[in-house]
């Protein structure tokens, strides 16, 4: 099956059926949507840690499988950004509970800590959301540049050009090709020694 030819119907029909290249093609299509919409609040709050973030899209995805996937269940494409719209309201709804229990967490209140969902518990066991705390506790294996190259690239979606602009990175044009394919192919793959941390 083709999967980059289905409408986004028809690919959370594939994906509520455990289709494994399905899922795949989800996230092809919509993590950096999901991302964007994080690292942005994440800026305006003035918190753009990258563990934060990751932390927030595995928060969002957990929140998509709750309840046996309810959000995706009940979505009706009306017109053809309607899942974009809902990912992006959904991760923004994610990122306005953190901040707002950070802050009531300063100002003394709630010390016992606040599930996402009565059924949260149940969303662990989905493999999807398996695979996207996994791929959050790999990211954390690399080295702090190609952490930074991950995060210009994939989340932010800055080009090789605009990422080799970062006198920081030392990096050509060319090099930070070469890293972010390297990245992906790693990221697909088993880890290799050259992106992990010294």
């Amino acid at each position: 099956m083709l999967y980059r030819s289905l409408s986004h119907s028809s690919l959370i029909a594939q994906c509520l059926q455990g289709d494994e290249d399905a899922w795949n093609e989800f996230l092809e299509r919509f993590n950096k949507l999901i991302a964007a919409t994080l690292v942005r609040q994440c800026f305006r709050r003035g918190d753009n840690a990258l563990a934060l973030i990751d932390d927030l899209i595995q928060e969002t995805y957990l929140k998509l499988c709750a309840n046996n996937f309810r959000i995706l269940r009940e979505f009706k494409e009306r017109h053809e950004n309607a899942l974009a719209g809902l990912l992006r309201q959904t991760a923004l709804s994610v990122a306005l509970d953190y901040f707002d229990r950070a802050g009531a967490a300063k100002r003394g209140a709630g010390r016992d800590a606040l599930s996402l969902d009565e059924n949260l518990e149940a969303a662990y066991a989905q493999p999807e959301v398996v695979r996207m705390i996994d791929l959050g506790n790999r990211l954390r294996s690399l080295n702090a540049r190609d952490q930074k190259i991950f995060h210009l690239h994939f989340i932010q979606g800055m080009t090789s050009a605009e990422i080799s602009n970062k006198p920081e990175l030392g990096l050509s044009d060319k090099g930070v090709q070469s890293a972010t394919l390297r990245i992906r192919n790693w990221l697909r793959d088993d880890p290799s020694p050259k992106c992990r941390r010294p």
